[in-house]
């Protein structure tokens, strides 16, 4: 991306998931963004790339709109918009506002939401499930990263968020958040869940999740214990009905009987 002058990219992992409404949710979200950054009086950051410092608005100058580059990258580094953990610090600077699209009852550092969700000046991330770097955070990471090869990137990030030179603003409750596979379907069993923690499948299987996978045609579900996560429709745990309608999986298995 800095090669290529890409003012922002977006980052998923592999176990991302997002809400069926994510192109509204995120319209919103920028909407706010822009108000957010206008009311903190946000400038532009220093960018010591040679394409920065002959294209990009000058360090210091005031928030600009500008179609090429709607999320206003210059303005920031890293912006989280996945997180598992965002700490509490800096939590007064942010900007409360409605989302339809999401469950009310969340809370934010003892605040009740209802429905809706608040940009902030990040206090310390962890997890990098969904998160947007921009030029100036990308060359950073990539120095810092060099020098420290021993530590999970997140961390890393945490730190460079914590000690000022990483500037990072995030959202609560996420946009994005993590997958994983529902109970009682062997997966978690056999460590499906996790690269991290792997599966106990010692013993005989419990399958009987299976008679609700029947039924919906969804192995999936948000992950559970992370709880800044409040989709109203989780796109895969949602996808078999919008592709398939009202036709079941059972429509589609194997049947002995038929020899089909």
């Amino acid at each position: 991306m800095l090669r290529d002058k890409t003012p922002a990219v977006l980052i998923l992992e592999s176990d991302a998931a997002w809400d069926v409404e994510t192109r509204a949710i995120m319209r919103n979200l920028n909407q706010h963004f822009t108000y957010f950054l206008d009311a903190i009086n946000s400038k532009v950051l220093a960018n010591p790339g040679f394409q920065g410092r002959t294209m990009q608005p000058p360090a210091g100058s005031g928030l600009a709109l500008n179609p090429d580059d709607p999320w206003h990258s210059g303005h920031w580094d890293l912006f989280s918009l996945g997180q598992c953990f965002e700490d509490s610090a800096n939590s007064n600077t942010a900007l409360r506002y409605p989302d339809e699209h999401i469950k009310p009852g969340n809370d934010y550092f003892g605040d009740g939401l209802g429905a809706e969700r608040v940009v902030r000046l990040s206090g310390g991330i962890v997890c990098t499930t969904a998160y947007a770097v921009s030029q100036t955070g990308a060359l950073k990471l990539l120095l810092r990263s060099a020098i420290d090869l021993d530590n999970p990137v997140d961390l890393v990030m945490r730190r460079m968020i914590k000690s000022g030179d990483l500037v990072t603003y995030s959202v609560m409750p996420t946009v994005f958040g993590q997958w994983e596979y529902k109970d009682y379907i062997g997966m978690a069993e056999r460590g499906a869940n996790s690269d991290i923690h792997g599966g106990d499948s010692d013993g005989a299987l419990n399958l009987t999740g299976w008679d609700d996978v029947k039924k919906t045609g969804s192995v999936w579900r948000d992950r559970q214990d992370h709880k800044d996560v409040a989709f109203k429709s989780m796109a895969l745990d949602k996808a078999w009905g919008i592709v398939f309608g009202e036709s079941t999986l059972e429509a589609s298995q194997f049947k002995e009987a038929d020899g089909n």
